[in-house]
């Protein structure tokens, strides 16, 4: 099956989830308040750093090696699953000391039910690395919109009982049972006892770099909702993590996309460096051309977006989306850094390079703290923009012979054209005024700015947007033909 194939199933996968994770969301934020999501991310922060250390990084080493034996599968399923349950019982037992770091009892309950969260992954790890070592990226599309619609039904259903907090903790046990459950029913393998240290043993120094660098990134990426939930209280960090979540939500779709197909594919090729250089710069043009426009749209339509989706009792998140969605156009294309790392076999530089920069993280959320979530997202924005561009990329570059230049020459034509499309759409919306009804003028706007983009890139010829539309052409030219 070629490379297309996998990303097409990946892309459909995606493209189900996102619009009813949209969906989903739109219908919990109408029925839960600020609040609720906001104590789900103040002890969030601490439940996925456990979750962190129950893959150790070995998932990745599996998709990595190249000579993987059963006796690998079989170590690195049951220390995963060891490691799991500790850090689950070691959340659980953590839970008073979270509540009362944060001033909150109510957590004492949502960490303990949460903590199951690393034992119940564990579970999963080796399934979902076979699967997609081989490849199997339709079965794993299946599995995760099968996962999406179950959890977001069920959480749903109990925000309509009047459940609150507790349909999100819900929501989130849900997805990861179901998720596990599905992938070994989709697997041969099982797990024996034939351990063997001597052999397993080879695959920790990949995991052991990449799990230093997934806990030092983990706290710079979320450093921010710690900050904001420990010093401005969980409606302050309801609004900026639902901000923050809507700015990652189509980066990330884009990315799993693209990363389940592309890391196995980029470690097959390591041994060429111009390869490795040519499939990076496609899948980072690929994800420019979806991501910017939904980014600098987003930033451009948040008053609507924020009132004919939410209600009102968000507004106070519209001026922080804003902020994150400018930060979002960079921060889609500022993260794939990680995969020349990861297929290159150098997790230890990766580690190092996050070891540098994510003080230097911290310390920009807590300059921004005194503005409260907003400052917090303009010192986000700085320092994924301006501060750290330019070292990140040509730090990763070099392992691949790629110039800064090169990287940046690659993203110009998507960057100018959704540019194009937001001052346009801004136009619009500066003519219409208050002419329209706020559905209404989102509506047009989403419409309008649609048509400019695709103009504009259809007349730049850019090369990754022609074969997506090649692509998704053909797929339908052959289905009517059928």
């Amino acid at each position: 099956m070629s490379l297309s194939r996998h990303i097409s199933w990946t892309a459909i996968s995606q493209v189900v989830r996102q619009v009813l994770q949209v969906a989903v969301g739109i219908v919990l934020a109408r029925l839960l308040t600020p609040e609720d999501f906001g104590l789900i991310g103040l002890t969030a922060v601490f439940v996925f750093f456990a979750g962190i250390f129950a893959d150790l990084g070995l998932g990745a080493a599996i998709v990595q090696r190249k000579d993987i034996s059963e006796h690998d599968l079989d170590f690195v399923f049951w220390l995963n699953l060891s490691t799991g349950i500790a850090l689950s019982l070691l959340t659980i037992l953590s839970s008073p000391l979270i509540a009362r770091f944060y001033h909150e009892p109510r957590l004492i309950t949502i960490t303990a039910l949460l903590g199951l969260s690393p034992a119940i992954s564990s579970l999963g790890l080796v399934p979902g690395s076979v699967m997609q070592k081989e490849f199997r990226f339709k079965a794993l599309a299946v599995a995760d919109m099968v996962t999406v619609v179950v959890s977001g039904g069920i959480a749903c259903w109990f925000a309509f009982r009047g459940f609150g907090v507790m349909s999100l903790v819900i929501q989130a046990l849900v997805t990861q049972a179901s998720s596990v459950a599905l992938r070994w029913g989709m697997v041969n393998w099982r797990p024996t006892f034939r351990l063997s240290w001597k052999t397993g043993r080879r695959l920790l120094p990949f995991g052991a770099g990449l799990l230093g660098s997934s806990v030092v990134n983990y706290w710079f990426r979320n450093g921010d909702n710690l900050l904001v939930g420990r010093f401005c209280g969980a409606v302050q960090l309801g609004l900026y993590s639902r901000a923050y979540n809507l700015m990652m939500l189509p980066v990330s779709q884009v990315h799993s996309v693209l990363s389940p197909v592309l890391f196995p594919t980029l470690s097959s090729v390591q041994h060429s460096k111009a390869e490795v250089r040519r499939i990076f710069l496609f899948a980072n043009q690929a994800i420019a051309v979806v991501a910017f426009p939904l980014m600098l749209g987003l930033a451009v339509v948040a008053d609507d977006f924020v009132k004919v989706l939410w209600g009102d009792r968000w507004l106070g998140a519209v001026t922080i989306i804003r902020v994150l969605a400018i930060a979002g156009v960079g921060n889609s294309v500022y993260t794939t850094t990680g995969w020349i790392y990861m297929a290159m076999g150098r997790s230890d530089r990766m580690f190092w390079w996050t070891m540098v920069v994510s003080p230097a993280y911290l310390l920009c959320f807590a300059l921004g703290l005194r503005w409260g979530a907003l400052g917090v997202s303009i010192a986000f924005a700085l320092a994924v923009c301006v501060i750290f561009w330019y070292p990140t990329w040509r730090l990763a570059g070099s392992l691949i012979d790629l110039s800064f230049s090169q990287a940046m020459l690659n993203l110009r034509g998507p960057f100018i054209c959704a540019l194009l499309m937001a001052l346009g759409v801004l136009a619009l919306r500066l003519a219409l005024g208050a002419a329209l009804p706020p559905a209404m003028r989102l509506s047009v706007s989403v419409l309008v700015g649609a048509c400019v983009y695709i103009g504009a890139i259809q007349i730049a010829n850019v090369p990754a947007y022609m074969l997506i539309k090649g692509r998704v052409v053909g797929k339908v030219y052959q289905t009517f033909r059928r």
